[in-house]
C-alpha cells in the first residue's frame, strides 16, 4: 500500500493492476484517516483487509512515534529556562509544591542529570569569555527546597579512589575546582548535588 498526505487526511492507496494501454499500474482509493487523530473513516474501514488494517497500524505507530521525537526534541530547548523561571517562582513564593512534587521532581532530575553528555571541552572565542556572564544558580527545587542554599566555605578537598567519570570532572570544574596534586580537587564550593554526585562514585569530602 502507499499513503500520501493531504489536507490534514492521509489517503490509503493501494495497487490495483496493470493498465496496458495508459503502461502503467492502476491504483485504487481505499479511504483516509486523520492525520492527528489518526481516525479510519468508515470506507478504508469496509475496503481493507485484515492484513491491510495491520499495515496501516502500523504506519500510524510510526508517525506517532516521529511526533512523540520532534516534541521532546524541540522541548529541549526551553527547557533549562523553564526550570530557572519555575525556581525563581518557588522562591518567591508565586507557587508551592508538596513534598510529594518536590520528590517527583529530584528523582526524574537526578535520572535526567546521569543521562545529559558532558559539555563541549572546545575553547570559547576570546570575545564569548570576555562576555561571559555567571552561571544563573541552581533553581531551588532542584537545589533541596523552597529556598536557595547557603553556598559553603570554599576550600574543600575532594579525593577519589580512581579516576573519576569525565561527567564528575566537568561538574567539579564548574563548582571552581581545581585539580591538583594526589588526585586531590580543591577550592571549590559544594553544592547539595555536586556534593551528592562526589558521594555516588565514592569520592571523599575533607571538610
Amino acid at each position: 500500500m502507499q499513503f500520501r498526505e493531504a489536507k490534514g487526511v492521509i489517503q490509503v492507496l493501494a495497487y490495483a493492476g496493470y493498465d496496458k494501454a495508459r503502461r502503467r499500474a492502476k491504483v485504487k482509493l481505499l479511504g483516509s484517516f486523520n492525520r492527528h487523530s489518526f481516525k479510519l473513516t468508515d470506507t478504508l474501514k469496509t475496503n481493507v483487509t485484515v492484513e491491510q488494517y495491520e499495515e496501516i497500524q502500523s504506519y500510524i505507530r510510526k508517525i506517532q512515534l516521529s511526533d512523540a521525537i520532534k516534541m521532546y526534541q524541540s522541548k529541549l530547548d526551553t527547557l533549562a529556562g523553564d526550570l530557572e523561571r519555575i525556581g525563581c517562582m518557588i522562591a518567591a513564593g508565586t507557587v508551592t509544591v508538596t513534598p510529594e512534587q518536590s520528590a517527583t521532581v529530584r528523582q526524574a532530575w537526578k535520572k535526567l542529570s546521569r543521562e545529559l553528555p558532558a559539555p563541549s571541552a572546545e575553547p570559547a572565542p576570546p570575545s564569548a569569555v570576555a562576555e561571559k556572564q555567571a552561571p544563573a544558580p541552581v533553581p531551588p527545587i532542584l537545589a533541596g527546597g523552597t529556598d536557595a542554599p547557603t553556598p559553603p566555605p570554599v576550600g574543600q578537598v575532594v579525593t577519589f579512589p580512581a579516576k573519576p567519570a569525565v561527567s564528575v570532572r566537568d561538574a567539579l570544574k564548574s563548582g571552581k575546582f581545581e585539580f591538583g596534586k594526589n588526585g586531590r580537587w580543591t577550592g571549590g564550593q559544594l553544592t547539595p548535588e555536586l556534593r551528592e554526585m562526589v558521594a555516588t562514585h565514592g569520592g571523599k569530602i575533607d571538610e
